[in-house]
């Protein structure tokens, strides 16, 4: 088996090129982010900065601040900032803030391992709420 057969989320780079490593963390910050909002949009959590336990092990904190809002031919676009915490076993793995209007991210934190953890438990958590098993 090739890395050409694995999902592409699934096969691991060793390639420590600022390009790559940027990459990595974009992605990283997109899909929480994404997630999060989804959860949020679902209503099974607030934008207002308070702790979610994913369970035993994993939790954090989303907060979302509106930053502007456009309607164009009945289709909404909402701007935010988000503030992303993460915690494994009560210590910080992800901590980040994505600037909408500029389009910038600032990773204050982050432990690769541990996050790509996170990412696994919190897609398993918002498939829960949503009610998608498998």
């Amino acid at each position: 088996m090739s890395d050409q057969d694995l999902d592409p989320s699934l096969v691991r780079t060793v390639d420590s090129s600022k390009e790559v490593q940027e990459y990595q963390m974009k992605y990283i910050c997109d899909e929480t982010t994404y997630m999060m909002f989804d959860l949020e949009r679902g209503g099974f959590i607030n934008y207002h900065g308070d702790t979610v336990e994913i369970d035993d092990l994993f939790k954090f904190t989303y907060k979302r601040v509106p930053v502007e809002e456009t309607l164009v031919n009945d289709i909404q676009t909402i701007v935010s900032n988000f503030f992303i915490v993460a915690w494994y076993n009560n210590n910080p793995i992800l901590d980040f803030e994505v600037y909408g209007g500029e389009k910038r991210f600032r990773v204050k934190h982050v432990e690769g391992f541990h996050a790509g953890m996170f990412m696994d438990q919190l897609d398993k958590f918002r498939k829960k709420k949503f009610g998608i098993e498998g």
